[in-house]
């Protein structure tokens, strides 16, 4: 969750979370959703676990 929350962060995305005990919730503003998506997408591209 650090990692995909740095992510937001480093982009200047601002968002809400939500725990449960199964899974978890990130809450962005509509209008940043692409920018939020793209932002998470790229450390999976970087992950060496991939």
């Amino acid at each position: 969750m650090l990692d995909t929350l740095k992510a937001l962060a480093e982009q200047g995305i601002p968002c809400n979370v939500l725990t449960g005990l199964y899974h978890d919730h990130l809450l962005v503003a509509a209008d940043r959703r692409d920018e939020a998506l793209a932002a998470l997408a790229a450390p999976a591209r970087r992950s060496p676990h991939r």
